[in-house]
């Protein structure tokens, strides 16, 4: 397509401007809430999750990135993706975000990008202990969501394994879980209850008057 770009690290693909999985995972996170209010994006923002969120008119989004680099490079090669980063809701931290929740305000959304956790470096994303750096960062009511790559028909054993043992983490922290299928998985966690139909999130959708492509 015109204007496609896709973006590669250590010669894997990370993603492709033209998926919805930013989409997906922003926006059934966003309307699990009654407004924004204020946001994190951990990894993911160059991706598009910073600018599906502020479709959501947050107050302020705290966009960690660990790789300096690649806000840099998409500024340059992809600058329709790079554009919400100049938003002045938007703040860029680059850091670690282990270390950057330690000191953190308080969010009522808290969206994570980071990669599948298929390497030490990636694992510690996925975690009780980094579950619960999240809780401790949550205003009441706030909701953590990330995704995990599965298809929706069918999990082999060891997916299911790995979804599941995540899942356990999360609950171990969380009293509220929930996975929704949407062209992966999408895990919404929080201690307060979530919505279990449809109405409240359609009904603020349609409030929002939100421009969507999948969701």
């Amino acid at each position: 397509l015109p204007g496609q770009g896709g973006v590669f690290e250590n010669d894997a693909l990370s993603f492709e401007s033209e998926g919805a999985e930013a989409e997906t995972l922003g926006h059934l996170a966003a309307l699990q809430r009654p407004s924004a209010g204020r946001v994190l994006v951990i990894g993911g923002g160059v991706e598009g999750l910073v600018a599906e969120i502020l479709k959501h008119r947050p107050e302020r989004v705290d966009h960690v990135e660990m790789n300096a680099v690649l806000p840099a490079m998409v500024r340059e090669r992809l600058p329709a993706a790079a554009a919400a980063l100049a938003d002045g809701r938007v703040v860029l931290h680059t850091d670690d975000p282990v270390r950057f929740l330690r000191n953190a305000p308080r969010y009522d959304l808290i969206l994570s990008g980071m990669p599948e956790p298929v390497s030490g470096a990636s694992n510690r994303f996925y975690t009780r202990e980094f579950f619960a750096a999240c809780a401790g960062r949550l205003a009441p009511g706030g909701v953590l969501a990330f995704r995990l790559r599965a298809p929706e028909h069918l999990w082999t054993r060891p997916m299911a394994i790995r979804n599941g043992a995540i899942h356990a983490a999360l609950a171990r922290v969380f009293p509220h879980v929930r996975v929704l299928p949407a062209g992966g998985a999408v895990f919404l966690a929080s201690g307060s209850p979530l919505d279990r139909g449809p109405e409240a999130p359609i009904r603020r959708f349609e409030e929002r008057n939100l421009d969507c492509r999948r969701v």
